[in-house]
């Protein structure tokens, strides 16, 4: 890494359990980092290595696709337009089995399709201005090895918008928002 060019941009791309190792030393080494979702298994290694690239002056991104879609800018002006009208946002993200012969067959929670696929809902979240901190768990569906499923709400805190969020695995694919106006 040290005699890298240090215009080398990195792009990881393994699973979520390792991202924080490979980001740190990046990142110490002087080089920018495009990290693929999630880009780390707890908060408090987010909160790090977002304070050492900001103190080396580096970047350091998550890679979320979905940003950058026209079905997402449409959704970003639909919400604008419904503003305060908005009473109900339901995220749905579930995948009827988790791909075989990938890190997701790791029994470890980080490895889990619901790290995997929850990061696009909390992600959405904070993209329209919740505090992801008020969202709370409502239930955890595990099979006694593995979690399957989490259920996620909108806290007390959050009395409008209601928001419900289920993802992990279920019964058939489902991904959609929903959103349900007052009127």
């Amino acid at each position: 890494l040290q005699e890298l060019p240090k215009d080398v941009v990195f792009l990881i791309g393994s699973p979520p359990q390792v991202h924080y190792e490979q980001c740190k030393e990046i990142l110490l080494a002087g080089h920018d980092v495009i990290v693929e979702k999630p880009a780390f298994v707890r908060v408090t290694e987010a909160r790090e290595m977002v304070a050492l690239a900001d103190k080396r002056g580096l970047v350091l991104a998550e890679a979320l696709m979905y940003r950058h879609s026209a079905l997402f800018a449409q959704f970003m002006a639909d919400i604008d337009a419904i503003g305060s009208n908005l009473k109900n946002l339901q995220i749905n993200f579930l995948l009827p089995d988790r791909p075989r012969g990938t890190f997701r067959d790791n029994k470890q929670l980080g490895c889990s399709v619901v790290y995997d696929i929850g990061c696009y809902a909390l992600s959405l979240l904070a993209e329209i201005g919740v505090n992801t901190d008020e969202v709370v768990f409502e239930h955890l569906v595990d099979d006694g090895d593995m979690l399957l499923r989490v259920v996620l709400t909108g806290s007390k805190v959050l009395e409008t918008p209601k928001i419900d969020i289920s993802v992990g695995m279920g019964a058939a694919y489902e991904n959609s928002v929903r959103l349900v106006c007052r009127d």
